[in-house]
Order: C-alpha cells, then sequence, then structure tokens
C-alpha cells in the first residue's frame, strides 16, 4: 500500500495557498474601494439685500419770520434822555390806529396820533411834534421829534400793566404806566401851566383837588384826551 502523507502535505499546502490567496483578494478589492462620497457641502446662500425703495424725508418747516406788520395791539415803552430829565415815550397801537403820550414828569407833555401802516407808524401832534417809527422784532424803531429836539429810539413792546391813561379836560391829567409798575405823568392846567402828575394807583384811580377819580384806559383806538 503506497503512503498518503505527501498528498495530504500537498493539500493542505494549496489550500492554505488558496486561503491567503482568497484573503489577499479581498483585502485588495476593499483597498480599491473608491472612499464613501463625501457628504456635499451646503452651500448657504448669502440673504440678497433686497433693493428697498425710500422715500426722501420732508424737508423741516421754514421757522416763520415775524410777521412785517405790527401785532392787532401793542404798547411800547422807551425812556429818552433830556436835559429836563428822562422823557419817556408809550406807544399805544390798535389795528391800524396808535395813539401816543410822551412827558417828562415834570413839565414837559404832549399827546400824538396818527396811522399804522403795515409795518411803519406816523403819528403827530401839536407844536409841531410827530413819531415815525417801523416795527421790527417785537419794537419800534424810530424818532420822535418835539420842538426843536429829536430822539432816536428803539421802543420795546411791554405787557400789562403797562398802558396809557388820562383823566378830565380843563384839567387834564395824563400818565404812562410802564411793564415794572412805575408811572410817569403830567397835569396840566386851564391856563396852560403844567406840573407833575398826581400818583396814579394800580386800579386806575388817582385824587385830584381833593377827590377820588378814575383814570380812563387809553387804547390806540382812542382819540386825543
Amino acid at each position: 500500500m503506497k503512503s498518503r502523507g505527501p498528498i495530504l502535505t500537498l493539500v493542505a499546502v494549496l489550500a492554505l495557498g488558496v486561503g491567503i490567496l482568497i484573503v489577499n483578494m479581498t483585502l485588495f478589492s476593499r483597498s480599491e474601494s473608491p472612499d464613501p462620497p463625501a457628504a456635499a457641502e451646503t452651500e448657504t446662500a448669502q440673504p440678497t439685500a433686497e433693493t428697498v425703495e425710500t422715500t426722501p424725508a420732508e424737508a423741516p418747516p421754514e421757522p416763520e419770520e415775524d410777521a412785517p406788520g405790527f401785532p392787532a395791539e401793542g404798547m411800547y415803552v422807551i425812556e429818552m434822555p433830556s436835559e429836563q430829565g428822562p422823557m419817556v415815550l408809550g406807544i399805544a397801537v390798535e389795528d391800524d390806529t396808535a395813539i401816543a403820550y410822551a412827558c417828562d414828569g415834570a413839565d414837559v407833555e404832549i399827546w400824538l396820533q396818527g396811522e399804522v401802516t403795515g409795518d411803519t407808524l406816523e403819528l403827530t401832534g401839536r407844536d409841531n411834534s410827530s413819531v415815525t417809527g417801523s416795527y421790527f422784532n417785537g419794537a419800534v424803531d424810530g424818532v420822535f421829534a418835539l420842538a426843536d429836539q429829536e430822539w432816536d429810539f428803539i421802543a420795546e413792546a411791554q405787557s400789562p400793566p403797562a398802558a396809557l391813561y388820562a383823566f378830565g379836560t380843563d384839567t387834564r391829567v395824563s400818565w404812562i404806566v410802564q411793564q415794572d409798575g412805575s408811572v410817569t405823568g403830567v397835569q396840566r392846567n386851564p391856563d396852560g401851566s403844567t406840573e407833575p402828575a398826581p400818583a396814579l394807583d394800580p386800579d386806575g384811580t388817582a385824587i385830584i383837588n381833593g377827590q377820588t377819580v378814575q383814570a380812563s384806559l387809553i387804547t390806540g383806538a382812542d382819540e386825543i384826551p
């Protein structure tokens, strides 16, 4: 009987070789396999700025300029130097007319009256007296003339109690009250002589010849007392 040893050995060697070959082929096949595709990069679309139509902002309104004409009502007062002392001028305006009174609180006094046209006024009184002026920025810029004297002035607008007052005819007493309550006035007697006016109380009363009287408020629409 022949021995089977060498044959079995050969078979075992061949089986081992086949197994190694199969393993190598498997490994080779795996190594050659392409890598799985990488996750596709997601491109994030950048937001596109939308074109927004904008309406141009409206320009702010122009500031209102001071009205070119006089206000419907107004009271303007100025103190001016003179040889006799301060000369006080009060101008009352109402619509298209105005009246003014000037005095030094001692013996000089004069009433004037005239018209207002737009931003100008022209007033006249006895003894060739006159007041001419124009309204600007809340004041009257003008010239006051009396006898042989002239004063350039700027009379500021004043609020109550600033006003003009008068009482009587034969004996006429006139006053200018300023915003701070100060009073300047002159009394004109029947013979034409003048003297300082008696005191005028805040309620418009005064004592004349021993009697308490009520003075009249004089507005721009009134006639010369």
